[in-house]
Formats: structure tokens, sequence, C-alpha cells
């Protein structure tokens, strides 16, 4: 969704990045490498934005962003807490080592949808790289746009969930495969994107 596409990837200065900011991929990066990014983000790493595995001597696994290397300490931002910044001593330090994957997951498109809300998504990124920070600005939607409406006032949520059977667990599971796991992965307790939630 945008809200989890937001996370990491930004169209201001102000937020912590996983991902590089839209206003910043600059008038180079074509329509082309916009739809790999997206389907196969592992295939070619920004620079800046490599991930690492760090292990620590306690047995303690950390896979994030490298901020800042300092003869003391090494600083990530994690895909977990990409708010916050994670320092680790150097004396800490079991083994650090370069991924080739990106914290951005595979099998988004499962959850982009249809073919329009691809383009759309396309057309959207394009015109932040190519039009900077002022187009960013005019494609930003109003308070109002963003605003979420509680649409679960007076449910009955006992007698829907009385009324579930067979059939409704079957629609259910074929939903969450298509739209869901890519985020939350297969079975709901190990999140691909670092803004979901574990269900378990």
């Amino acid at each position: 969704s945008p809200a989890a596409c937001s996370k990491c990837h930004a169209v201001d200065a102000e937020q912590p990045l996983l991902g590089p900011n839209l206003v910043d991929l600059g008038r180079e990066f074509s329509t082309a490498a916009i739809v790999e990014s997206i389907l196969q983000p592992s295939k070619s790493l920004r620079k800046g934005f490599e991930t690492v595995a760090v292990l620590t001597v306690d047995g303690q696994v950390y896979s994030g962003i490298v901020v800042a290397q300092r003869d003391s300490a090494v600083v990530l931002r994690e895909l977990s807490r990409p708010e916050t910044e994670l320092v680790i001593a150097r004396e800490d330090i079991d083994d650090m080592r370069p991924s080739e994957r990106s914290l951005m997951p595979e099998g988004l498109l499962a959850s982009i949808g249809d073919e329009r809300n691809l383009l759309d998504l396309v057309q959207y990124i394009a015109e932040v790289a190519h039009g900077g920070a002022a187009r960013a600005e005019e494609l930003q939607p109003s308070a109002d746009d963003l605003l979420v409406m509680d649409d679960t006032a007076n449910l009955d949520h006992a007698g829907i969930l009385r009324s579930l059977d067979r059939k409704d667990f079957d629609a259910g599971g074929r939903i969450y495969r298509s739209e869901c796991q890519q985020c939350h992965g297969a079975v709901g307790n190990t999140p691909l994107l670092p803004t979901a939630r574990a269900f378990g």
C-alpha cells in the first residue's frame, strides 16, 4: 500500500529512510528502471542502501542499512525499526556481511493488485523522480484524502463471526495469499515488510 511504501521511501528530507528518496532518483532513473525496481528489488541495489547483516558476540543478528561507520561502532537503521538508529560497538561485532537482498520485499506485484495500479504507481514515481520536490508537492494528497473513516461503529462483530463457515475461511485464505502475505509473511508470524505486524 502507499502507506507501506512511504515508510521506507520519502519525498522530503525529514524522514529517515530505508530506501531511496523518490525526489533524489533524478531524470536518469528511467521508467524501465522503476518497473524493474518494483518487480525485482534485489536485482540492482542503489548505492547507500545496501543491506548488511551483523552478528554480535552474544549471537544476536541485526539486518539493516549502514548509517555510519565509526572507529568504535557501526550505526544501523533496521528493517524492523526504521525510525531508530541502532549503535553496535565494534567490540561486540563477531561478523558483518553485506547482503545481496534488498530490504524491499520481493513479490510486491501481488499486493499492488492489477495492472492499472502498477501503471499508476510507476507514473507517480516517475513524476516525482523527474519533477523533483515541486512535483512531489503538487501530487501530495490533501489531509482530507488521507483521513481514515471508521466504518466499524455499531457493527455486530459476534454475529458476523458466528455466520462465517468453511467457504468464508477458504475465501479468506485466497485473499490473504494474494494480497497480504507479501507484507505479513506466509503464515503471518514472520513479516517481510518492516511496517507489517506479526499476527501471532
